[in-house]
């Protein structure tokens, strides 16, 4: 499992997002983002998609797909091979953070209680 911190640079923000990046040493490899809410309900709003909340957000398929593409544009950025590529994103409208218990109260993400955390959407890509 690899986690990442991605700076994006898309031009329109200088926002970090938080990502977590895991394959368990096999292809394809997948993304949990924990979205920056601003930045998601502005894309809703250009996109003309009508928000109920930010769970309901992060679930449209159209939201996760623009994640996606913006993940693929960074990763063609740095050169990444196409296997290195992120195939499917799980958003999620929560920070990895000391209350969620993802990271430490140093801010450094907590590996094992990430991968536990999400372990059954990593597998098998539904959200319990």
């Amino acid at each position: 499992m690899v986690l990442e911190t991605l700076e994006t640079d898309d031009g329109d923000s200088e926002e970090e997002e938080e990502v977590l990046v895991q394959g368990n040493g096999k292809l394809p490899l997948v993304a949990v983002v924990s979205v920056d809410h601003e930045q998601l309900h502005h894309w809703a709003h250009a996109q003309k998609v009508e928000v109920y909340d930010m769970d309901h957000l992060c679930q449209l398929p159209s939201a996760q797909t623009a994640v996606l593409e913006r993940l693929h544009a960074i990763a063609g950025k740095r050169r990444l091979k196409q296997e290195e590529f992120v195939s499917r994103v799980l958003l999620v409208p929560f920070t990895f953070n000391t209350q969620t218990k993802l990271a430490s109260a140093t801010f450094e993400l907590r590996r094992s209680a990430l991968r536990k955390h999400f372990a059954s959407w990593v597998s098998t890509g539904q959200v319990n």
